[in-house]
This record gives C-alpha cells, structure tokens and sequence, in this order.
C-alpha cells in the first residue's frame, strides 16, 4: 500500500529530529555530571593559583657593589591548608621556608591569600607591614583575565607592596609543562609607576618571579633578583629553571649543596623514612619535621649519612623534612601515608 505524500514528510522529519533531540539530550547529561563547572568558561579551563598541593622554590640573587653576584639561596613558599578569617573574608596562610631570613624576606608565616575563581583575580594581604607608613590592606597579586592590550595594576610582596606597578598585556601564548601539560602564558610590559622589567604569568602557576613577586622589580637593578627555580604540584615537578637543582645556597662562588640531593624513601611513608645524605655530610646533623603552617613536630640529632626516622605517630599529609649541619642546609617535602 503506498503512504500518503503529507504522512511520508511527517515521518521523514521525525526522523530527521530524533538524532538531534538525543545528541542535545546526551550533551547536557554530560554537562551535568562534570563537564560544566565554574572554572569553565566556553570549554576553556581556567587553573586556580590556591592549592594546598603546590610549592614555589624562589631563587634569591644578593649583587654585590659593582654588580656582580655575591649570595644565592632557595626560599620555599606554599600555601597551608587551613583557613582564616580576617574581617569575614576567608583566606589561605602563604608559609615560607627561608633558611637565610632577612628582613626584606622573612620566614614562616609571611601573609595571606584569597581568589576568585569567577573573577579569576589573586589577592594577597600582608602578615606585618613592611614599612612604618605601609597600610595592610588586601591588595591585587593577580589578574589571570586579562588579555591582550588590557592593563593591570598589581603589588607584589615585601618590599613591592610599598609601590604600584602598572603592566600592560603585549602578548599571550602557551607553555608545555615538564609533564606535557599545556598553560596559558601572559606577557607583560611596563607602563608605569616603578615597574621596570617585562614579566610573564603562567597560569596556576604566577610569576617567573616567584608566586608572591608579581612586578617586583624596582629594587631588583642594584641588589637583588628573583627567579622562580622550580614548581610543584604534590610531589610532581612541573616548572624548573635549571636542570639539576632545585635548592641553590651559593656564597662568594662556592657551590654546596645544590649538585648532592638527599634520597628519602619510602615517598609516601608509612612508619619509617630513610634517609642518604651526600658524602659531604659527614658530620652530625640536626634533624627536624613541619608541617604545612611551618609548627615545627619533630627535631633530634643525628651522625652519618644514613639512617632512619619514625614517623607513624604523623597525620597523614605533606610535611616538610630539614637537615642542618655547618656544611648547609637541605629541605625535602615527603606525603605520610595512613599507617595500618
């Protein structure tokens, strides 16, 4: 029997609907279990700078008269797990481990941090002031939504804080992390204020500085300068300046530590840590353990280059391991695992 025309469309255009109504239907089943969050925006992610997981290791270069250099040490920075609250706002702790603290850069708890992950902007406010007449006050560390020709205004840590430091974006572009991961990258030069340098921002990450050194470079011609060393995310490195190292203490041209890493295993552990140290670390050495908010947990003495330390009475987390003899010093974040 042969169908009527106006029946034959009707059912070639039901036909014609249904695969389009179950791709729309699938897509916003997949939208709804994970695909559809607030850091992304038109399918483009957007990487958050707060993580409890992440560290910074910061090259410090001390220049002596004439230019040349005279110091190199590593400050490590991470931001603890707890949170505060400060006037209502809920931050995050910035903790640094600086075996050389100065007053322009101190240790421990060095201030506080907050973002927006919708705004996709980084606020840092100071533990302490730095200067008799500097107002602690949150203050802009970073705007990761800006765009090419955009302009911003940040203030970095320390000494930075104390002037503004107006970029303009010139350029972005991508960079592959050591683990082939892709970040945006931002390009930016100075337009004002002390700004004296380009700078670069990779996102998750923050400034080639050092995370708390946007736009810090108005003392950086005559006495210091800043480099990111390396970056990680848990146990993960993902950014290194130098191939090698990622702890540097250099005096008057004499390398220490930096080429004789320690070997601490197992990572994660359980109920022991063992530890070998270099040949050069004959002596006795005095151990210690902290954990993320810089408490100091554990400290005792130890002699030779190889023994063990008991760590079942730890909460499960990353801690911080330091070693200290008059050779040097060496840091090493290791995970504790639940012990059973």
């Amino acid at each position: 029997m042969r169908v009527p025309s106006d029946l034959n469309l009707s059912y070639l255009r039901m036909k014609t609907k249904l695969p389009n109504r179950i791709a729309l239907l699938a897509a916003a089943v997949l939208c709804f279990f994970s695909l559809c969050d607030s850091t992304r925006v038109f399918g483009q992610d957007y990487v958050p700078l707060i993580d409890a997981s992440k560290q910074w290791n910061v090259m410090v270069t001390w220049y002596a008269y004439g230019g040349s250099p005279a110091i190199k040490n590593t400050i490590d920075f991470w931001i603890a797990e707890n949170d505060t609250i400060i006037n209502d706002t809920v931050y995050n702790t910035v903790i640094a481990n600086n075996p050389n603290s100065t007053g322009y850069f101190p240790n421990g708890t060095v201030g506080f941090i907050r973002e927006d992950t919708l705004e996709r902007k980084v606020y840092f406010r100071d533990y302490e002031a730095t200067e008799p007449f500097f107002t602690i006050k949150d203050r802009l560390l970073y705007d990761f939504s800006i765009e090419s020709g955009d302009t911003v205004e940040v203030f970095g840590m320390y000494t930075c804080p104390e002037f503004w430091n107006t970029y303009v974006v010139s350029s972005t572009s991508s960079v592959s992390l050591l683990n082939g991961s892709e970040r945006k990258v931002w390009n930016l030069s100075p337009i004002g204020g002390y700004a004296q340098n380009n700078d670069q921002w990779i996102e998750g990450i923050g400034s080639l500085n050092g995370m708390p050194f946007p736009a810090c470079y108005q003392l950086q011609t005559i006495s210091f300068s800043l480099d990111l060393l390396c970056y990680f995310e848990g146990e993960t490195k993902l950014y290194a300046l130098m191939e090698d190292t990622c702890e540097v203490y250099w005096t008057s041209s004499v390398s220490e530590l930096a080429a004789n890493p320690i070997h601490c295993y197992p990572n994660p552990a359980r109920n022991e840590l063992n530890i070998s140290l270099p040949d050069n670390f004959h002596d006795c050495h005095t151990i210690s353990i902290f954990d993320l908010s810089g408490r100091l947990l554990f400290q005792e003495v130890h002699c030779g280059n190889e023994f063990k330390l008991d760590v079942k009475a730890l909460q499960p987390g990353f801690y911080l391991l330091r070693i200290m003899n008059p050779t040097g010093i060496i840091d090493q974040k290791f995970l504790k695992h639940l012990t059973i």
